[in-house]
């Protein structure tokens, strides 16, 4: 049930209510509903790279006439959120906001399951802020912005790779990183507008 999902069960953590929302939303309501730990993990990764790409935009006045034309075709949300894809992809992101809106996805207060938890030690905390907002871009395509983040996070001897199973992983090319100078930097890198 949709409660076992948010509770957890087997000492594993429950799924946010807004993923279990968009696994949802990818299926057409006509068809079976065919819930995977998968589909879970795919509905997590969009919606983190999301909330990263519309961070500080201003949402359009409504949704984009594409999204919109999906769902007066039969209610189809899959094909809705297929031009969501294409939003990310194309940086049209005011429009992304006010698609996921429509949808009934980024809510207030509902997206606080995204926000990084603070880690022990300040710097892997920004780290991973960085890392974040790297991936994010590179999931949507926007090479030239995932690049800036890398280099400028090399410079201060932080390397970003991929790992074979499509997750970031992260190298340090430099010791020395829990001082309050190097903790500035990747504030800085973290908050950039890139």
């Amino acid at each position: 049930t949709v409660r076992d999902l948010l509770d957890g069960h087997d000492g594993e953590k429950g799924i946010p209510g807004e993923v279990i929302r968009f696994v949802f939303l990818s299926t057409h309501y006509t068809k079976p509903m065919d819930w995977t730990a998968e589909k879970a993990r795919q509905a997590e990764a969009t919606l983190r790279k999301w909330y990263i790409l519309v961070s500080g935009e201003t949402p359009s006045e409504e949704a984009p006439a594409e999204v919109i034309d999906a769902l007066a075709d039969d209610l189809n949300t899959s094909a809705a959120i297929s031009e969501m894809h294409k939003l990310a992809s194309d940086e049209r992101f005011g429009d992304l906001m006010a698609a996921m809106r429509q949808l009934g996805l980024l809510e207030t207060g509902m997206g606080d399951w995204t926000k990084p938890r603070a880690a022990t030690d300040p710097v892997q905390f920004e780290i991973g802020r960085v890392q974040d907002k790297w991936f994010a871009f590179r999931q949507a395509k926007t090479f030239e912005k995932a690049d800036a983040i890398k280099n400028d996070a090399l410079a201060v001897g932080i390397e970003f790779y991929v790992n074979p199973d499509k997750t970031p992983g992260v190298r340090f090319k430099a010791s020395g990183f829990t001082d309050a100078e190097s903790l500035e930097v990747l504030r800085v890198l973290a908050n950039k507008d890139y």
